[in-house]
């Protein structure tokens, strides 16, 4: 789930150390269990052990946290390459207890053709129903070889 770089060794930095500091072991098991999940127990023991070890290395919270400060350069991406529709087909999948129908209603301003599901989950789709995610994906990539 988590890599070094390429090199084999990562830095530490003060803003990893503090944010180590800061608890990612307490954030990791006091949120993922709860935070956008409508399955609480769907985050294993064994995986919130894993996110605290990604976490808790050097860079760890720093990289999971790059995916937000990215959100203003993607947005602005975003709308420049939707002045082009994609052509081909978009699966839009959410959980209804975190994002609902709205990955479907934003992908509809992106591509001509949109299939769209909402799960009885929150935001781990695949840690939270899992088998549901499988009967959904695996007949719209088969039906679009």
């Amino acid at each position: 789930m988590c890599t070094r770089s390429s090199s084999g060794t990562s830095e530490s930095t003060a803003s990893d150390s503090a944010c180590v500091a800061a608890g990612a072991d307490e954030h990791v098991h006091g949120g993922a269990r709860a935070c956008a999940r409508s399955r609480p127990d769907s985050a294993t023991p064994d995986a919130i052990d894993e996110y605290v070890r990604c976490y808790s290395m050097p860079g760890g919270i720093r990289a999971m946290l790059s995916i937000y400060r990215a959100m203003l350069i993607d947005a602005e991406q975003n709308r420049q390459t939707a002045q082009w529709k994609l052509d081909v087909p978009v699966l839009a999948l959410g959980g209804s207890a975190f994002i609902g129908d709205r990955n479907e209603s934003q992908m509809r301003l992106m591509a001509h053709d949109v299939t769209g599901h909402v799960f009885d989950a929150g935001h781990d789709l695949a840690e939270e129903v899992p088998d549901e995610m499988a009967d959904v994906v695996l007949p719209f990539l088969a039906a679009h070889r």
